[in-house]
């Protein structure tokens, strides 16, 4: 309709140069086509908008689900970097490419179309040297569109390792300062940040040039079709269908550029979608159908054998877990251990052998009931950006102010939220910064605690406690609500004594130990 108006309005242009008493008609009719398609020109960039963050925003909602479908060890495999890559830059990429398709492309199209229509019904011995001038851009176009393609996807590889590279430097800061280790992180960051900005300038010297370019080759066609009607004479080129038609070549430059612009645009964002189709493509972890919630929580594994190439995890291995039982598991580093409580939170499949829930075969228990009875203390907590009370009531609906104080001073928290004015409130950063390790163990139990779980998996859940700070945990373990299953692997000796039992893992096979 933009298109259209704007052929109306070069017709108007025509009779306002023609003269005569219809020329003030005319003049008004031209500026109120223009003010319209500006207004159309407008509303529709807005719907343009409104419609692809419509798409961006089910686009990014699809890759949330995506990622938490996907099996634990696909997301440990890739790294957590390229998930947040493709839900973040990667997702403003595809918006860009999107706008620049819907905003720009088709709408240029149809414009130039409709120009290049007017001027060959205006004047038809322009339509060839018209489609000459068009055909030598596209050309040139398609020439430089593969070199363009090339180095946005080696600019785009480029980030994604300079984004590995100063995160690593990061996470390693501690590490580099300790070791004073401090130049060869400067160099190895130096080297990638040349290198990433070396691709980049030249990407944008490409994308200037081929700009600059476009706009040179438009501008001559522009010339030489001007030309081209002076020289000619006539009446048929002169009056009103010169302006007519000067008008329509100045829209028609108008909407090239615009046309090829969206396309370099469009350009950028190919690599983007590729790398989100690519997550989009993995393969998701497999549907579970069972319906049947646990209720005493007797857990049991029988005969279960777990291998990775080339060799056996977990061989053969029997357990049975009882309610209101504290057991303890040992063993050395690479015994099965984590294998082990991967089988038993379900985040991996054994090979061979079966787990029973109160007697029901694995497949037949309703995966989500239990693993909300779960309670689970990685060796490494999770903590994340936000307030102490966010970390410890996450995943805890039903957490009140006072349950989550009552517990943070349960797990020995109290003095350090008395030392912050916020309290509750304080504010942390990533992986819970700037609390000690300790802290963080027990703002991790604390949130596992507060889930009143019927099943409780800790691991090296002393590391960070001293004599007394282990023996107030037992005492929590012992106090627990609903005297829950409690599994627990540690080495510290304190705990081990106080256990209900103790089983050493040996070569993937379990064994009491006495």
């Amino acid at each position: 309709m933009r298109a259209g108006l704007l052929v109306g309005v070069s017709i108007a242009i025509g009779k306002v140069v023609g003269g005569g008493p219809a020329a003030a008609w005319a003049a008004m009719a031209a500026a109120t086509g223009l003010l319209a398609a500006a207004a159309l020109g407008y509303f529709g960039q807005r719907m343009v908008i409104d419609a692809v963050q419509d798409g961006l925003t089910r686009l990014r909602e699809q890759l949330v689900e995506r990622l938490l479908a996907l099996p634990g060890d696909t997301v440990r495999q890739q790294g957590a970097e390229r998930f947040v890559l493709a839900m973040t830059r990667d997702g403003e990429l595809l918006n860009q490419m999107a706008r620049a398709c819907f905003g720009g492309l088709l709408p240029g199209t149809v414009l130039v179309l409709l120009c290049m229509g007017g001027i060959a019904v205006m004047l038809p011995a322009l339509t060839a040297p018209l489609l000459v001038a068009l055909t030598l851009l596209w050309l040139v176009r398609r020439r430089l569109s593969h070199r363009l393609a090339g180095q946005m996807a080696l600019a785009h590889e480029a980030i994604d390792q300079l984004y590995e590279q100063l995160g690593g430097t990061v996470l390693r800061h501690e590490l580099a300062v300790s070791h004073a280790n401090e130049l060869h992180e400067q160099q190895a960051s130096r080297a990638k940040v040349a290198h990433t900005h070396a691709l980049a300038r030249e990407l944008a010297r490409t994308q200037t040039w081929v700009t600059e370019l476009d706009a040179l080759v438009l501008g001559l066609a522009l010339l030489g079709l001007v030309a081209w009607l002076a020289l000619a004479g006539g009446p048929a080129v002169s009056g009103p269908s010169l302006a007519s038609v000067l008008f329509l070549l100045l829209a028609l430059r108008g909407a090239l550029q615009g046309a090829l612009r969206a396309l370099q645009e469009m350009a950028q964002g190919v690599p983007a979608l590729a790398s989100i189709e690519r997550l989009l493509a993995m393969q998701a972890a497999p549907a579970h159908h069972g319906r049947v919630p646990p209720t005493h929580w007797r857990v049991t594994l029988e005969g279960m054998s777990r291998q990775a190439d080339p060799r056996s995890l977990i061989r053969d291995l029997d357990l049975a877990l009882e309610p209101g039982r504290i057991t303890v598991l040992t063993g050395a580093n690479g015994a099965g251990k984590t294998t082990l409580l991967r089988l038993l939170l379900g985040l991996t499949e054994a090979g061979h052998g079966r787990l029973r829930v109160d007697g029901v075969p694995w497949a037949q228990i309703d995966r989500s009931a239990f693993r909300r009875g779960v309670g689970y203390l990685p060796q490494n907590p999770v903590l994340f950006a936000g307030s102490v009370y966010d970390n410890l009531a996450y995943a805890v609906a039903d957490a009140t102010p006072q349950a989550v104080q009552r517990m943070a001073t349960a797990v020995g928290l109290g003095p350090r939220l008395a030392a912050w004015p916020e309290g509750l409130a304080a504010r942390l950063g990533p992986g819970g910064s700037p609390l000690s390790g300790g802290e963080r163990q027990r703002i991790a139990l604390a949130r596992v605690l507060l889930r009143k779980p019927r099943m409780l998996i800790l691991d090296e859940p002393t590391n960070h406690l001293d004599g007394p700070g282990t023996q107030a945990l037992m005492a929590l373990l012992r106090q627990a609500p609903g005297k829950p299953v409690v599994l627990v692997i540690t080495h510290d000796p304190g705990f081990i004594a106080r256990a209900d039992q103790t089983l050493e893992l040996v070569d993937g096979r379990l064994q009491a130990r006495l």
